[in-house]
């Protein structure tokens, strides 16, 4: 039976979230947050959501095969300067070559970076600021048994 791509979804937020932990100045500069499902009402900015962006499986033998996901970080922000400090503190705190790993049912072959992008958005925070968002992606493939 296939494990879901949600469940590569859930060992990355366990990676970031102990990373975030041991990231002092994380929660300064992300003070909303990153969150998997709906963001709570009135986050404060900037903050940032983890999803998926696809997935797809690669079958080896019987019960093997290689999962194959995109998991995307989207960041918040009022300003593209502030957007540029929450995305330039994340790639900082998450060293994706060494701390992306996942728990021990997993056989992670390999994590690398997609490319990076910002944009404005058309809404607006309560004081009428612009809002901006921009995403970090990763590619994760990861051997399952």
């Amino acid at each position: 039976m296939n494990k879901p791509a949600i469940s590569v979804l859930r060992s990355f937020q366990t990676v970031v979230d102990a990373k975030i932990l041991e990231a002092g100045d994380f929660a300064d500069a992300v003070p909303g947050g990153l969150w998997t499902g709906e963001v709570p009402e009135g986050q404060s900015l900037p903050y940032g959501t983890i999803t998926v962006r696809q997935s797809s499986y690669e079958w080896i033998f019987s019960d093997s095969y290689i999962e194959h996901v995109e998991i995307e970080i989207i960041m918040y922000a009022v300003g593209a300067d502030a957007l540029d400090e929450a995305l330039n503190e994340i790639e900082g705190t998450f060293n994706w070559e060494e701390d992306l790993l996942f728990p021990p049912d997993d056989v992670l072959i390999h994590v690398y970076p997609l490319p990076r992008t910002t944009r404005g958005e058309f809404a607006r925070d309560v004081d009428g600021n612009q809002v901006f968002s921009g995403s970090l992606g990763y590619h994760v493939s990861v051997w399952r048994v």
